[in-house]
């Protein structure tokens, strides 16, 4: 919830603070919206994850 508020105020200061690239940030957002395909989102949020370089979630 704190990230979605981080994000939400101030973009670019939140991914600062949150040390999350942009990409990173749009998941973020993408899962904390309401999908009009629920049963998808996590299909989506999966294959948006394995194309991010490991070391940006240590």
């Amino acid at each position: 919830m704190l990230a979605q508020r981080l994000l939400r105020e101030d973009r670019a200061i939140g991914m600062f603070r949150l040390g999350l690239s942009k990409e990173l940030a749009d998941l973020l957002s993408a899962l904390t919206q309401p999908a009009k395909n629920a049963e998808i989102a996590p299909t989506h949020a999966a294959i948006l994850l394995a194309g991010q370089p490991a070391e940006q979630f240590a």
